[in-house]
């Protein structure tokens, strides 16, 4: 992740709305600031396919169904494997903004303990310090 100091200095000044958003997925919360602290919009450069994938059907939000960690390698593999001459392009173009306006996400939980939220304050001071 890369970002400009403009937007690192906007996201310091937000510290309380970050540090104190009830949400474990730092995304999600820079998308909260994004709506409701940050001037302006976050804008962000993403790609059209991920070379990520997420192998979690065996995980917390899935509770076992359909757990085939096997099957979902190979297909991961398959995929892979037909697109990999997209990897490393010579070229890379931009396409404009997305249409669609972003809502302020709703906190998932999981950052509401005290400790977590006030090492979270500590590492950017106040202005006074």
């Amino acid at each position: 992740m890369a970002f400009t100091r403009r937007l690192w200095e906007d996201l310091k000044a937000c510290k309380k709305e970050f540090c104190l958003f009830d949400d474990y997925n730092w995304d999600w919360t820079l998308q909260h600031l994004s709506s409701k602290c940050v001037p302006g919009q976050i804008r962000v450069l993403k790609i059209k396919a991920t070379r990520v994938f997420h192998m979690g059907e065996c995980g917390v939000h899935h509770k076992g169904k359909n757990c085939h960690p096997d099957e979902k390698k190979k297909k991961v593999e398959e995929i892979i494997e037909t697109n990999k001459h997209n990897f490393f392009p010579n070229v890379l173009s931009v396409g404009g903004y997305s249409k669609f306006k972003l809502r302020d996400p709703k906190p998932n939980g999981g950052w509401g303990d005290l400790r977590d939220r006030n090492l979270c304050l500590s590492f950017v001071p106040d202005k006074q310090e």
